[in-house]
């Protein structure tokens, strides 16, 4: 029953468990920017054990057809790695709504605050939403799946827009 972080469909919804937070201390963000921070993301156990729960559950029952965690590199990064999925063939792009967050958009971006990213079809939306519920978790609409390239939005602009293949070019070769 395991599933792949890779981007599966077109016309598929993204979703977020967990928040995006001004977590960024000891980020890879604040590294490469030569900054240290003091805010590093705090856990609580019980909402961290009932997320593993919920996407656990969300995929014995074949209600994800990807899922990635947020992690090294952040929000952005997390995305990115879904698009590529680790092959060279078919990727597909999505289209990524932040306004639910009003961070600072590179806080926003690259911030390591624990949660998933997961891939759904819209025929399983109410019972992902049914089961995040009983563990009392909220799960924030991304987005749309879809397209060649990563288009992320945030306070009603659009931020980024780049080519999935300029997109693996930076991913395999690096900052030139």
């Amino acid at each position: 029953k395991a599933i792949t972080m890779k981007i599966k469909k077109e016309n598929t919804t993204l979703f977020l468990a967990g928040e995006i937070k001004d977590e960024l201390g000891g980020s890879v963000y604040y590294d490469i920017s030569n900054e240290l921070g003091a805010v590093v993301p705090i856990i609580d156990f019980e909402k961290e054990r009932n997320m593993i729960y919920a996407v656990i559950d969300a995929i014995n029952a074949g209600l994800l057809l990807s899922c990635h965690d947020i992690s090294d590199g952040g929000f952005a990064t997390t995305i990115s790695e879904m698009i590529l999925g680790g092959d060279a063939d078919g990727e597909i792009g999505a289209e990524i709504d932040l306004n639910f967050t009003d961070l600072r958009t590179d806080k926003a971006l690259f911030s390591e605050s624990s949660g998933f990213v997961f891939e759904a079809e819209d025929r399983n939306i109410e019972r992902l939403t049914n089961l995040f519920k009983f563990y009392k978790l909220h799960m924030i609409k991304l987005g749309k799946t879809g397209g060649n390239n990563l288009v992320i939005n945030h306070k009603n602009k659009k931020i980024i827009n780049l080519q999935i293949s300029k997109l693996k070019e930076a991913w395999t070769r690096g900052f030139v």
